[in-house]
């Protein structure tokens, strides 16, 4: 980070950089493993009716795209 910031802003964008990076890798792990709730509960009947795959599969898929590295 620029050297001209405050210390207290160096935290906070650390903060932040930190939370958003584990947050939605943690969602993923939980998409992909079916952990908490039961995702494929939360995708339409529509849906899952036009996917040429299961609702978990799905899930799997949306899991893996919330858990890769963002550039």
């Amino acid at each position: 980070m620029h050297q001209g910031f405050d210390s207290r802003l160096d935290q906070a964008w650390w903060a932040l950089r930190i939370g958003l990076g584990v947050g939605p890798f943690l969602a993923g792990l939980d998409k992909y493993f079916n952990l908490l709730p039961n995702w494929t509960g939360y995708i339409s009947p529509l849906a899952l009716k036009i996917l040429p795959f299961s609702g978990q599969t799905f899930m799997h898929i949306g899991g893996v795209i919330e858990i890769r590295p963002r550039r």
